[in-house]
């Protein structure tokens, strides 16, 4: 085999790596679960699993992420979520803890949303991972701060109210389908 060909070889299995991760996460956000009038996608932002945790964003990053279609949702819409599954269930999901959301609030159905933990502005290291999972909605508090989804591994549940927090801090985020 020729240098030549050994090249155009590597070009395209890179293309179909390249190819093949697009395709997963496009596919990963296709999967829906209607919870009230909203389309949630069933697995976090660059995960391909329910239980996988994603990519964690700052809120700008976060509001540019999802798929053509989609957007991240608001803070009346994570309310509604909360409020349609009585606060969820936390459980795990494959060894992964984390917290049920759906109409019925049983585990097991509806939406899993991981307990990621988040990452620091100055710092890449993940905090509090398995314990808590913070998830950006698009609903800016002011210049430096927005609304976020908390939920927390002692099994209680933080509505958003009045949660917000600095918007240079990553958390993980989950796309609903765009009206």
């Amino acid at each position: 085999m020729s240098i030549l060909n050994f090249r155009v070889m590597e070009k395209r299995f890179l293309y179909f790596i390249l190819f093949g991760f697009v395709c997963a996460n496009v596919n990963a956000q296709e999967k829906t679960i209607k919870v009230g009038n909203i389309e949630w996608a069933t697995c976090n932002i660059g995960a391909e699993k329910q239980h996988d945790y994603g990519v964690f964003f700052t809120w700008e990053e976060a509001q540019k992420s999802c798929p053509e279609g989609w957007r991240i949702p608001t803070k009346k819409e994570f309310d509604e979520l909360v409020t349609l599954s009585n606060g969820g269930v936390w459980n795990t999901l494959n060894g992964v803890e984390g917290r049920w959301f759906g109409e019925s609030g049983k585990e097991q159905k509806g939406l899993f949303f991981p307990a990621g933990g988040f990452k620091e502005p100055s710092s890449d290291a993940i905090e509090y991972q398995k314990t808590c999972g913070p998830y950006w909605t698009s609903t800016d508090f002011d210049y430096s701060f927005a609304f976020y989804l908390y939920t927390f591994a002692n099994g209680s549940f933080t509505t958003l109210g009045d949660n917000h927090y600095d918007k240079s801090y990553k958390f993980t985020a989950r796309c609903v389908k765009s009206e």
